[in-house]
Parts: C-alpha cells; structure tokens; sequence
C-alpha cells in the first residue's frame, strides 16, 4: 500500500519519518504560548531545510513531495 501512495518518493519518505521520530525538535510540547509555538516551528522548519527535504521550488519542481511532507 505504502509503495502505491508515495511511489518513487519512498527514500525521501523514509528520510522524513527518520528525522521526524529521531530528532528532538519534533518531540511533542504541551502548553505553548503563540510565541513559543511559532518559535518552534521556525526551529522545525529550519531543520528540515537544513536536511534538504524540502525547498519552496518543490511546488512548481516537485509537487509530489508535498505529499510527502504532510503525510
């Protein structure tokens, strides 16, 4: 099933579940102010950039990866 909904994307789908389940940034946080909620999804957001799975250009370039990373 998971090959017949993410295709050719499964190395970067894999990459992201990696990153996602190991990293701390995306441990569950309870509670939040507004600020501290927007302040960490910039501290989320710049580790994915850092690590490459995702690049605004995706939408016109890969749009498919758009589906990956919301998955």
């Amino acid at each position: 099933m998971r090959d017949m909904l993410f295709g050719d994307k499964l190395e970067k789908r894999d990459k992201w579940m990696k990153l996602v389940s190991t990293h701390p940034i995306f441990e569950s946080k309870y509670n939040l102010t507004l600020d501290q909620e927007r302040q960490l999804a910039y501290q989320r957001l710049k580790v994915i950039s850092e690590n490459k799975l995702f690049s605004i250009f995706d939408f016109d370039n890969d749009p498919v990866n758009l589906f990956t990373c919301h998955e």
